[in-house]
């Protein structure tokens, strides 16, 4: 991420940046960053599969912000913040991803 980039997200995370959505498809654009809330499903290709072995910051330029384990949403543990690249993805998350909005649509169509 820029500078720039880098700043907006610090905003939209910090609460100065707010657009009311429905909580299953969250997404704030400002310029080209898109941040989504996305569900793995049971037949993700990303299941079973860590944030290092598919590479999302190298090849789809994909950042993972957050990952809410919605069985334990409610505990102290449900949600992972900024999760390494050893984090393995597993069905009935929520994933908190940051990304540039075409960079964004390919990775969902491919991998969600």
């Amino acid at each position: 991420m820029t500078d720039q980039e880098a700043r907006q997200l610090g905003f939209i995370i910090g609460g100065a940046f707010y657009q009311p959505r429905a909580l299953e498809k969250l997404e704030a654009a400002v310029a080209d960053l898109r941040i989504d809330w996305l569900k793995v499903k049971e037949t993700s290709p990303i299941n079973g599969h860590s944030i290092g072995e598919l590479g999302l910051r190298k090849n789809h330029a994909i950042v993972v912000v957050a990952v809410i384990d919605d069985r334990c949403r409610n505990r102290k543990d449900g949600a992972c913040i900024n999760p390494g690249p050893g984090f393995v993805f597993q069905p009935g998350q929520t994933l908190v991803v940051a990304g540039h909005a075409e960079k964004m649509k390919k990775f969902i169509s491919e991998m969600l």
